[in-house]
């Protein structure tokens, strides 16, 4: 797992060494977003060669959660509401199902990290 959430940030690490070593670079919101978008390609080819599974897990308080594996190796163990505080987690299957479901897209998509905010939990009927 820690091998995985690492993978990004070695890229730009190795991103930046590559292009410190071409010369002075200025650094301006277009160069940024060149980063980022070369980031997130890469996110996105290596995803499309993963497999990915999902599994729902119990969590505190009669609540669920959901695992979820990247080629059978742990990738995230989730047993709150992701991006919301405090250690609730879904009051049901169905929904934690659902948020599971979400977060690989955003993963197959090149998100990194694959975060979900209130707005977007409120309008995938996760949260109230």
């Amino acid at each position: 797992m820690r091998k995985i959430l690492w993978l990004p940030l070695l890229f730009m690490l190795f991103s930046a060494a590559h292009a410190l070593a071409q010369g002075p670079v200025a650094l301006n919101t277009d160069s940024l977003k060149k980063v980022a978008a070369e980031i997130k390609k890469a996110n996105q080819e290596k995803a499309a060669k993963t497999k990915f599974q999902f599994f729902i897990i119990r969590a505190d308080s009669a609540t669920y959660g959901y695992s979820i594996y990247a080629d059978g190796q742990l990738y995230i163990w989730q047993t709150n509401i992701p991006g919301m505080p405090g250690a609730k987690g879904f009051a049901n299957h169905a929904l934690a199902t659902k948020c599971a479901e979400l977060i690989i897209q955003k993963i197959k998509k090149g998100e990194m990290p694959p975060s979900l905010t209130e707005e977007e939990l409120k309008k995938n009927h996760l949260i109230n």
